[in-house]
């Protein structure tokens, strides 16, 4: 009896804590990578795809309103040549819907972001009078899970009592022969 009283305080002492950190650290930033890709549909470049990354950290993100969120890390390229976070490319969300990249590295071409949702945003660019166009933008959200602290503490403290658990069977065993 003293063992299943020993197993159920530690177990309901590790659910206490883990609880009890929830509840003082609901939510964990998290970077957040993206891919994306430039279907070309009109113009002089029509029928071109580029493709292309970036990354955010949410850490500031409310949720609330419209925001935008500097990008940490983009790699695109465009007819030949390489951009990056020069220009200070940022995320757009509204009321926490992401709505897409903004950004304009050049005059030549910009990212502009959804309005009211994601499938609003588009690619322009513009080479001259007579050589501009546009493209859609699809984002593909890349696995970005980061496990709560809480869990990772929750799950290590289960383990240890079935490995504690374990261990004092065998032993038992062992002074009983």
């Amino acid at each position: 009896m003293n063992k299943i009283q020993q197993l159920i305080t530690v177990a309901t002492a590790s659910l206490s804590f883990n609880f009890a950190t929830a509840w003082f650290n609901s939510s964990q930033a998290a970077t957040i990578n993206y891919n994306f890709q430039v279907a070309i549909d009109s113009g002089s470049l029509s029928g071109n795809n580029y493709t292309g990354s970036f990354s955010y950290d949410d850490a500031s993100l409310t949720g609330i309103g419209d925001e935008f969120i500097d990008v940490t890390n983009v790699a695109f390229n465009f007819q030949g040549s390489d951009y990056t976070v020069a220009n200070n490319p940022q995320v757009a969300f509204s009321n926490g819907q992401f709505l897409g990249l903004s950004y304009s590295p050049e005059p030549f071409f910009s990212f502009i972001p959804g309005n009211f949702d994601l499938s609003e945003a588009y690619f322009s660019y513009s080479f001259g009078f007579l050589n501009s166009g546009f493209g859609d933008v699809t984002y593909t959200l890349q696995n970005t899970s980061v496990p709560e602290p809480t869990t990772v503490i929750g799950l290590v403290a289960l383990g240890a009592c079935g490995v504690t658990s374990i261990l004092k069977r065998k032993l038992n065993r062992q002074i009983e022969c």
